[in-house]
């Protein structure tokens, strides 16, 4: 058995005496402000640290230590699980892409092998799905954050974790450190901030436009801008599977301003938007809406007359006054 503790401002020399500015203490005895006090003395299974007596973690062989617990070295593999936004808003609904990989000794891709993913503090969110098998390529998930709005402590720093599927507490890896933040508008654009061209849908499982979620990188993309203010993205996807097109429209052309990065509320058809409402309508596929209630968030927007140079933004859109909704984002550039 192996006792990994941390020594912290204790010197005990060779001899057994302590000397600390110049007084001298004698054995079983430390220097403390000047004066010498008895040695700190633990009980068996504990050890002084900072002043204070803690819990020694003795891990076995083939263990090591890891967040205060220990857990098995595979022999020959190495687990990654990445996360792909530092900062990612606690909203309760977020889907923020996540990547899983493994290798074996020779670094080739571990294929096959069945874990487990996680979360430090299970409160702040969870992972979906949170069993899966790798592939050559890694094996993607989805990390859904919790609600600031109804989790007490939320935000802060979060890591993810991936185990042994037949042990979870078993951890293999960790994710690097990110933020779960207060959300200030709508979403998260991280799904589509994968390379290339990308519309993402998130549907609730009713919704009538979209139900469930898919990611569209593949395909024939087209983007038009009227007046700097009426914006359309289409894709023809090359899988017919996710549909034979779809059409994103982003409007301020009834607000009488040109699209810029920010927030837009109340949204209503493209359209049909009364003055002092943005405009939005997320179609395709044989499906629209009639009326619509949603609102936007315009990251990226780089425009030269008639043509759309990039464009990034998250959407969230109700149909005829429903309660289900269609949320998603969407990249383009030229």
């Amino acid at each position: 058995m192996r006792a990994i503790v941390i020594l912290l401002g204790l010197g005990v020399g060779v001899s057994g005496l302590l000397s600390c500015g110049g007084k001298t203490c004698g054995s079983g005895t430390r220097e403390s402000n000047g004066a010498c006090v008895p040695e700190l003395t633990c009980n068996p299974g504990f050890a002084p640290v900072g002043g204070q007596c803690v819990a020694v973690l003795s891990c076995g062989p083939g263990t090591v230590a890891d967040g205060g617990v220990c857990t098995p070295v595979p022999p020959g593999k190495r687990y990654e699980i990445r996360i792909g936004a530092a900062s990612v808003p606690a909203d309760g609904y977020s889907k923020i892409p996540v990547m899983v990989l493994g290798y074996d000794a020779t670094g080739a891709p571990l294929t096959g092998e069945p874990v487990s993913l996680g979360v430090d503090h299970p409160f702040q969110g969870s992972l979906t799905p949170n069993a899966i098998t790798l592939g050559p390529l890694g094996t993607q998930a989805w990390f859904v954050p919790c609600s600031s709005a109804q989790v007490s402590g939320c935000t802060g720093s979060a890591t993810l974790t991936v185990a042994a599927a037949a042990s979870p507490a078993t951890v293999l890896a960790r994710s690097t450190s990110f933020e779960l933040v207060t959300p200030q508008g709508v979403g998260s654009p991280a799904p589509c901030e994968i390379g290339g061209n990308v519309l993402f849908f998130d549907g609730d499982p009713f919704d009538f436009i979209h139900p469930g979620t898919d990611t569209i990188q593949l395909g024939s993309w087209n983007a038009s801008v009227t007046n700097g203010e009426y914006l359309t993205i289409n894709v023809y996807p090359a899988d017919s599977s996710q549909g034979g097109w779809w059409s994103t429209v982003f409007s301020s052309a009834a607000l009488d301003q040109p699209l810029q990065a920010q927030v837009y509320d109340g949204a209503e058809r493209a359209a049909f938007a009364p003055p002092g409402h943005p405009g939005l309508d997320v179609y395709g596929d044989g499906r629209g809406c009639n009326t619509v209630a949603g609102r936007f968030q315009v990251f990226d927007v780089q425009i030269s007359g008639d043509t759309v140079n990039a464009f990034t933004a998250t959407f969230e859109q109700a149909c005829e006054g429903g309660s289900t909704k269609l949320r998603g984002c969407v990249h383009y550039t030229q």
